[in-house]
């Protein structure tokens, strides 16, 4: 009996080491991202479409950092609607983040920063 109980313990032991070695292999596949880091480019187009339905896009209007605009059409209304890149990065990247910009004379120089 007492055989028995101890191979069923070795048994749970060795079970629970496997999961918690699985668990922490799995952890450590997802790269880490710490404050400060940059975690890519926001995908301005993806943010409006998804925003505003699948005919929307984005569009330029002003060639500087801040002239993106979502173009939302609906039916036969057409709006340009403000983009804040923030919101960008948030919906893009599942990790808290902002939106900065190394030139704001440029368009294409946004990047989305890890907070935490």
């Amino acid at each position: 009996m007492n055989r028995l109980l101890a191979s069923g313990l070795a048994f749970c032991l060795g079970l629970g080491g496997s999961f918690a070695a699985f668990s922490a292999s799995a952890l450590s596949d997802r790269p880490l991202v710490r404050p400060g880091d940059v975690i890519g480019q926001p995908d301005i187009s993806a943010y409006c479409r998804a925003t505003y339905s699948e005919p929307s896009s984005s569009i330029l209007l002003g060639y500087d950092a801040y002239g993106w605009k979502c173009v939302a059409r609906q039916d036969r209304l057409i709006s340009f609607v403000k983009v804040d890149i923030t919101d960008v990065c948030l919906a893009q990247f599942d990790t808290p983040s902002y939106a900065a910009t190394y030139d704001d004379t440029s368009p294409f120089t946004w990047q989305c920063i890890a907070t935490g």
